[in-house]
């Protein structure tokens, strides 16, 4: 897994004086007025991720748009060559932006009482490594200096030797703790997905339940998703989009277990548009103050990147005058995605590749080029 890389239809009014009713009269419902606008825009981003997909030689790939003016917009692209059409419905593996489920779950833990983000982790996992001076808070941050147990070789070895085995969260902890942190807690930043992978263990520890069902209850139920799966810890409902890695289809290579909390969350590209405008664009997931808490960041080791807790920030320097963005990049192999709310201008974008060499966020350019048309 990479860094930052694991309104309602109105009815037609009848003219005045008519008495008979549309159904009596065996007239079709004409819907709501057509917003052409709407319909360039569409066509707009289709086009678009047709070229960009074609550009980055991939064969699958989805491009998510939600405005104001438009509602949710979903346009999806497949090679031809392929011979695979992949379905609306159909669930792709979203990485690491699962880090913004498990945060939401944390900090709506945390609002309840159940647990404090700056709980040392002691209080959870007592024989952890260095836990009494490890707190919730550096671990969503990624300020807790663990090591990645993604970029260990004992990790590398045991997932090659055999890759569909279900692997416990105390075993990818094993991986990382068996190397030294990189520095000591809240002393910098470092990308770790071994930290939200401790966390998932916090989950369990604080709350005495399995923990699909905790992150289903505190972040997916409340977004109201019904396409939505953690993978690694209930079971999938649906077909996954095919998934490619220098030409290998990886749809089901790997056992989900092995990204855990850190990135096994799988998502229609409709669910994953819903859950960017419910988390940061309503208060459906998370309160004013806690989403406050998520979206308090931090430096990382890249100028444009801040971080908060389970949640990027861009700086408006990288948007194409869209403004600050919030929200997630995610890699497993066979697929990327980026998942990101624009607060001013009150859009919420989803790109999806199902290639493990893919560039989502130039499908984001794609939809920065088509929002100029309501400039």
């Amino acid at each position: 897994m990479g860094v930052m890389g694991c309104g309602s239809p109105r009815p037609v009014e009848p003219d005045a004086g008519v008495e008979l009713p549309l159904a009596d009269a065996g007239l079709p419902d004409a819907g709501p007025p057509v917003d052409e606008h709407c319909l360039v825009f569409t066509s707009l981003l289709q086009s678009g991720l047709d070229a960009e997909r074609a550009r980055q030689h991939v064969a699958h790939a989805v491009l998510g748009v939600s405005t104001a003016r438009c509602g949710n917009r979903v346009v999806f692209s497949d090679d031809p060559a392929s011979g695979v059409t992949v379905a609306p419905d159909a669930l792709w593996q979203l990485g690491s932006a699962t880090k913004t489920f498990i945060a939401s779950t944390v900090l709506n833990l945390a609002a309840q009482g159940t647990l404090g983000l700056d709980d040392a982790l002691v209080k959870f996992l007592p024989t952890f490594p260095n836990a009494a001076n490890l707190t919730l808070r550096q671990l969503l941050s990624h300020t807790s200096g663990l090591f990645d147990y993604l970029q260990t070789p004992e990790a590398a070895a045991a997932l090659e030797a055999d890759p569909t085995r279900q692997i416990t969260a105390d075993e990818l902890i094993a991986f990382a703790t068996a190397h030294p942190p990189n520095f000591a807690p809240g002393q910098g930043w470092g990308y770790s997905n071994t930290n939200f992978v401790v966390l998932s263990r916090v989950i369990e520890q604080a709350t005495s339940a399995p923990l699909g069902a905790t992150v289903r209850a505190q972040s997916i139920a409340r977004a109201g998703l019904s396409h939505t799966f953690f993978a690694s810890a209930e079971p999938s409902v649906g077909t996954l989009a095919p998934g490619f890695q220098d030409g290998k289809e990886m749809t089901t290579a790997i056992n989900p277990s092995w990204w855990g909390a850190a990135g096994s969350m799988r998502a229609t590209p409709e669910d994953a548009l819903d859950w960017v405008r419910a988390l940061y664009a309503t208060d459906q997931v998370l309160s004013p103050a806690s989403k406050l808490q998520m979206l308090t960041t931090v430096k990382t080791d890249v100028a444009t990147l801040r971080y908060g807790l389970g949640v990027v920030e861009w700086d408006a320097s990288v948007t194409e005058g869209h403004g600050h963005g919030y929200g997630h990049t995610g890699f497993v192999p066979g697929y990327q995605s980026e998942l990101v709310f624009y607060p001013e201008p009150n859009v919420a974008m989803v790109a999806l590749v199902g290639d493990s060499k893919g560039v989502p966020n130039a499908l984001f350019k794609v939809a920065y080029g088509a929002l100029h048309l309501f400039d």
